[in-house]
């Protein structure tokens, strides 16, 4: 019950601030097999597309992304060619990939999301307002204009 009260604290809350209504999936899937398939569009050039299209999905249209189906239908949305997600995750290169990420992740210290990491020496960690991207990318900018 606390959860969703947060929940639609914090959809109230984006909405107010950002004009943007948040309607998020399932709470507690699996985004495993949604990474996978995004080390799969990466290599199709739709990393992008595919990232895009499932982050719509769950946080803009309550889509629940641990489905197959509704995998199989974003991955055409991105652009991608038709092929059986099945086959895609039974892979195990897409896996080691994510898995490479994750470890990543835990030498950086991160245990959760949202977490962005800019140039391999900056991280913003949690939920941050746009000033603080700003302010890290000016710094970025100001450095490689040093050289």
């Amino acid at each position: 019950k606390q959860i969703e009260q947060k929940r639609v604290y914090f959809n109230d809350r984006v909405y107010a601030e950002q004009g943007i209504r948040i309607q998020e999936g399932p709470f507690g899937i699996s985004s495993r097999a949604a990474l996978e398939l995004e080390k799969y569009a990466e290599t199709h050039g739709k990393g992008g597309a595919f990232h895009h299209a499932v982050e719509e999905a769950y946080w803009r249209y309550g889509q629940d992304i641990s489905q197959q189906e509704v995998l199989a239908g974003l991955m055409t949305q991105a652009g991608l060619p038709s092929a059986d997600v099945n086959s895609i995750l039974a892979d195990t290169q897409y896996a080691q990939a994510v898995d490479a990420d994750v470890w990543q992740a835990q030498q950086y210290g991160l245990q959760g999301v949202p977490a962005v990491v800019v140039q391999n020496k900056y991280l913003i960690s949690g939920a941050q307002p746009y000033p603080v991207f700003q302010q890290v990318m000016a710094k970025v900018l100001s450095e490689q204009a040093e050289g």
